[in-house]
């Protein structure tokens, strides 16, 4: 019956070891721009694993088209961020400046001094990070190194014409929902939207060319390449193993992610891979420049700075306003979250308590107040409230007479504006 059905069995444990002693390597995109997030550490410590397969490396063309056509942007985004660094900190300054002015058991002076003296530390050490950044206008280690790995291993382009025809077919395939690919089909542009479908073709073409099983390691992750169960990946969709064992002649193919890759070749290869490195591959990556705006998923760390004890220093310097509070003040205690960069910076519990505090008579002043802190915040590392989420998580924290209190005061407000138009409407006339 194995036979009969043969995609929806996973590789037997005999398949698994020819597949990892013979399979060719291939690298999604999403792999080889990666290495531009990572540390340093961690990305040279793939690429000494990376030549360790050197014989068993092969690139699709599309992948090499895609990684050229975004190294230079995906490399200089996390550059740029660190340059916004100082900003940010002026940002961070004035949110707790505005967010304690007029508080009554606020010491004004001694919190402006050590903002100053937080503020001067930060500079030292965006100064720093700034002048360790690499310039990859002028010089790229990723891509030097990939070049001489997939020197003379990249497949042929698909002339216009193939092209032209692969995306009729592309279009019907995303009709049906056929993997992989369908999840882009709103893509702009044609090489795009079809680009998923691209590297799948000359991955089988290049399996029936050279009589070889496939490795794939992506880390892409939508469904129309994994057969998915809630957030666990199952392994490739079923109707990528029917297609590709019929069209290759019973070849094999399994996907891997970066982290899993790592893992195996840890085990099956006795590669030199330690678990850090293996647990940065994990993170999500993201736009660092939409890190620092409003509108990303934030908790991931720049490659280009260095956190965890680097951030105790500037937390130093608000130590001696904080702890010379009345522990009985309301918030007082709150220092400490706010200012260590740790897991429970700016957390619910912590909006929570903050939103009790005063002069604030409306939730939506005091979010606003709170957004620089946020922002700020998603630089360091843990499970921060993401930017823009400060004033639905202290809606939802709110006691429900509060809540109601401040819908009330609200909708006087915006009572009160209507009578302001009305009135204004009036003398119009």
């Amino acid at each position: 019956m194995r036979a009969a059905f043969f995609e929806y069995y996973g590789l037997s444990e005999k398949e698994t070891d020819k597949l990892w002693k013979e399979g060719i390597i291939v690298f999604d995109t999403n792999i080889l721009l990666s290495l531009y997030r990572l540390s340093k550490e961690a990305r040279e410590e793939i690429l000494r694993v990376m030549e360790g397969y050197k014989d068993r490396l092969w690139m699709p063309h599309q992948v090499g088209f895609e990684f050229h056509e975004n190294r230079l942007e995906t490399a200089l985004k996390p550059i740029e961020a660190v340059s916004l660094l100082e900003k940010k900190a002026a940002d961070f300054e004035k949110g707790i400046k505005d967010f304690y002015s007029g508080n009554p058991y606020i010491d004004y002076n001694k919190l402006e001094k050590a903002l100053s003296s937080l503020k001067a530390k930060f500079a030292n050490l965006a100064s720093e990070w700034k002048a360790s950044c690499p310039n990859p206008i002028k010089e790229d280690k990723v891509l030097d190194s990939l070049t001489g790995l997939f020197e003379g291993k990249v497949g042929d382009e698909y002339e216009e014409d193939k092209l032209s025809e692969l995306f009729k077919i592309g279009a019907d395939r995303y009709d049906k929902k056929t993997p992989p690919g369908y999840k882009d089909k709103d893509k702009p542009f044609d090489r795009q939207r079809y680009g998923d479908l691209i590297i799948w073709k000359q991955i089988i073409e290049y399996s029936k060319t050279a009589n070889k099983d496939i490795i794939f390691v992506t880390d892409d992750v939508k469904e129309d390449w994994w057969a998915l169960y809630k957030d666990d990946k199952l392994g490739p969709r079923k109707e990528l193993i029917h297609e590709f064992r019929q069209e290759t002649g019973d070849h094999l193919i399994w996907f891997y992610t970066a982290e899993r890759f790592l893992s195996f070749a840890k085990e099956k290869k006795g590669a030199s891979v330690k678990n850090k490195t293996i647990d940065e591959m994990k993170r999500p990556h993201l736009d660092w420049m939409s890190a620092l705006g409003v509108d990303s998923e934030l908790g991931d760390s720049n490659p280009l700075i260095s956190f965890g004890t680097r951030f105790e220093p500037l937390s130093d310097s608000l130590d001696s306003f904080r702890t010379g509070l009345d522990s009985s003040i309301p918030a007082s205690g709150l220092w400490t979250n706010v200012t260590s960069g740790g897991n429970n910076l700016l957390d619910a519990e912590t909006l929570s308590k903050l939103s009790r505090m005063r002069p604030f008579s409306k939730w939506s002043d005091l979010a606003q107040s709170l957004e620089p802190l946020a922002s700020l915040s998603s630089l360091g590392p843990g499970d921060n409230t993401p930017v823009g989420s400060v004033s639905g998580a202290l809606s939802d924290e709110l006691p429900n007479d509060e809540r109601s209190l401040s819908q009330t005061e609200e909708k006087e407000d915006d009572k009160g504006e209507k009578d302001d138009k009305t009135k204004d409407d009036k003398k119009g006339e």
